[in-house]
């Protein structure tokens, strides 16, 4: 092998153990962020305890995520009724895409064409949980868990305020209280 052709196959080999030394492997100690969807029904943007418009309402959970979180300031909504916009954040589609126009207790968004984003978490290695309302189909039991939950609590439709009756992943039962407070 001459002088000019040794030189190359090294310099290959040089730069090639460079950049695979440079690739960042896993860290079996690096965390993923978590996060928290929260989606709250009827209330307006200023009624939480740090916009003070209303003195009297007081909110630390929500006010801490305010301070701690990511606040958006500049936002829409593309469906303003209840479970068209629930398909909608799920799936991440429109509701003339994922089939949910209406609150319809028969009609659930197209699972199998449209994956919610929950599955898409789980395959990332997340562990995901819905806890309140869906109003989508009316289904019982199992079948009321919607696809890429670990744990789900939820119940059927609009659901009752007080002593309601609850799917704890896939039993139900009913529970005496109030609903906001059982959640």
């Amino acid at each position: 092998m001459n002088y000019f052709n040794y030189t190359i196959a090294l310099l290959v080999f040089s730069l090639t153990s460079f950049l695979c030394a440079q690739e960042k492997l896993p860290n079996k100690n690096s965390k993923k962020p978590n996060f928290l969807f929260v989606l709250v029904d009827d209330q307006p943007f200023d009624a939480i305890g740090y916009s003070k418009r209303y003195p009297f309402l007081r909110t630390p959970n929500m006010d801490r995520l305010y301070r701690e979180g990511a606040i958006i300031k500049n936002f829409f909504v593309t469906q303003s009724i209840c479970s068209p916009s629930r398909a909608s954040f799920l799936t991440g589609t429109y509701s003339h895409i994922h089939g949910v126009n209406q609150n319809n207790r028969y009609v659930d968004p197209k699972w199998d064409e449209f994956a919610p984003y929950s599955t898409h978490l789980q395959n990332a290695g997340y562990q995901t949980a819905h806890v309140g309302k869906i109003h989508m189909a009316h289904f019982k039991g199992k079948d009321h868990i919607r696809p890429g939950f670990d744990y789900w609590f939820s119940f059927i439709g609009q659901g009752k305020y007080f002593d309601p009756f609850v799917n704890d992943n896939g039993e139900e039962y009913q529970v005496k209280g109030y609903m906001t407070d059982i959640l």
